[in-house]
């Protein structure tokens, strides 16, 4: 699982005139989006999930939407060593639901998680070289890009 809630990251390579400008209008107010999501090794579909908040009553929540996805069926899932997948909350909740299963990566080998694959492709995407026109747009551009790949037209 991750989270995309960073403004604008993304750097690029710009063919200018040697020490020439170029300008990329930002939004003055820092917003943030918090993304959940997983990725089906079988079937390569993308799932995701926007949450106001990152915190693990938000994973827990995501974790329930996995479960009414898939009902009766054990989900597996392949995540990195937040201390948001590992609090006595998801705990908690994985007694109570023994389909679910988190796999945690070794610390800091986000190489070995296709979710983590899949955030590093998409976000130059969502990102992309011309100026956004705020929060708005980003949800947009992050939506149109999942629903594209998911039907294989990427």
């Amino acid at each position: 699982m991750n989270l995309i809630s960073q403004p604008n990251p993304t750097l690029f390579k710009v063919g200018l005139k040697k020490g020439g400008r170029h300008r990329i209008p930002t939004p003055k107010k820092r917003e943030s989006l918090t993304y959940f999501g997983c990725l089906n090794i079988r079937t390569q579909k993308f799932y995701w999930k926007k949450s106001k908040k990152s915190g693990s009553d938000s994973f827990i929540w995501f974790l329930t939407q996995l479960r009414q996805r898939t009902p009766g069926k054990q989900i597996i899932i392949i995540l990195d060593n937040a201390t948001i997948h590992k609090s006595r909350k998801v705990k908690k909740y994985l007694k109570r639901h023994p389909l679910v299963k988190l796999f945690y990566l070794p610390t800091y080998s986000p190489e070995y998680n296709p979710v983590e694959l899949f955030w590093k492709w998409i976000k130059p995407k969502v990102y992309g070289f011309s100026a956004m026109g705020g929060i708005s747009e980003l949800i947009s551009r992050f939506r149109k890009l999942v629903w594209h790949y998911n039907r294989g037209k990427l």
